[in-house]
């Protein structure tokens, strides 16, 4: 966390906007006339990247927006099992459309099935009746048997999905972002037959639903956060970090009105009164970590 907390501590320091900006060539430059304004970046220009990222200059960067989450849970950028299961499919098979089946759909639902195993944690048979094979080797505990819990909710130091924190059991679930790994735009959405099975064909379709390239990339994605333990590093990882920034808004208690987060999902958030202008104070706390 040494690294973090250097990085962190550089959040302060600021410097000019525009002169940034044409340091980098996008004042006046293609970038800006022919794009989309939707968007207004900071100006850093990445060049490469492999778990951290750098610029066009070589500085290198811990990237916290973590492109949106789409490089999420510790998997970071290009991760070389999700790049090596990309480069596999994509000389085999990228698309086939759900008109046809592929080879590798029907492995990546499976795995989404053994993987969440949401039904098979339930003990009402109504619920389960219809529903199997059951994944087994659920840890179930008796009404009332509070040591029996106690001991099923040490060995749980993460969460996989958002849900979990607040203890609740959805009817549909809808995933994407670091499904995919950061290569390959991949979503999913979960929930039980009686939910799914109202669709008929022919009343939805995706082009590029079931792909083969995105579902083999996917199982690799979720390979990673199962066997490198992301989601019980995130958890460890995001407790230190917290502490880390909890140190930083004692350095600056006009501006930091609350540190936040789950996991490694963290947030600042600052105080607006002392932000004024917001957008000009706000962009330069952004640039910081540049100068």
């Amino acid at each position: 966390m040494a690294a973090t907390r250097r990085l962190l501590q550089r959040v302060s320091t600021a410097f000019s906007t525009v002169g940034a900006l044409r340091s980098y060539g996008v004042i006046d430059g293609v970038g800006i006339r022919i794009r989309a304004h939707n968007y207004h970046p900071v100006p850093v220009v990445f060049s490469r990247a492999t778990g951290t990222i750098w610029d066009s200059e070589g500085k290198r960067y811990i990237n916290f927006l973590a492109a949106y989450s789409a490089v999420n849970q510790g998997q970071g950028h290009c991760h070389p099992k999700i790049i090596k299961a990309l480069q596999e499919q994509v000389e085999k098979l990228t698309l086939s459309s759900r008109a046809f089946y592929n080879d590798q759909f029907p492995v990546f639902a499976e795995r989404f099935r053994n993987m969440l195993a949401v039904i098979s944690m339930s003990c009402d048979n109504d619920a389960t009746r219809g529903f199997g094979p059951l994944l087994p080797g659920n840890l179930k505990v008796d009404f009332g048997d509070a040591d029996s819990l106690e001991n099923i909710f040490k060995a749980r130091s993460g969460k996989m999905l958002a849900c979990d924190w607040e203890e609740v059991r959805p009817d549909m679930v809808i995933l994407g972002k670091a499904l995919g790994g950061g290569v390959i735009p991949v979503s999913a959405v979960l929930a039980d037959k009686d939910v799914m099975l109202h669709i008929k064909p022919g009343q939805h379709g995706s082009t590029f639903g079931g792909n083969p390239l995105a579902s083999d990339v996917a199982m690799a994605s979720l390979d990673v956060i199962e066997k490198e333990k992301l989601v019980e590093r995130s958890a460890s990882h995001g407790e230190e970090l917290r502490i880390q920034l909890n140190e930083i808004k004692k350095q600056y208690l006009k501006y930091i009105k609350e540190v936040r987060g789950r996991g490694l999902f963290n947030a600042f958030e600052f105080n607006s009164e002392s932000l004024s202008p917001v957008s000009a104070n706000g962009t330069l706390i952004c640039y910081g970590p540049k100068a």
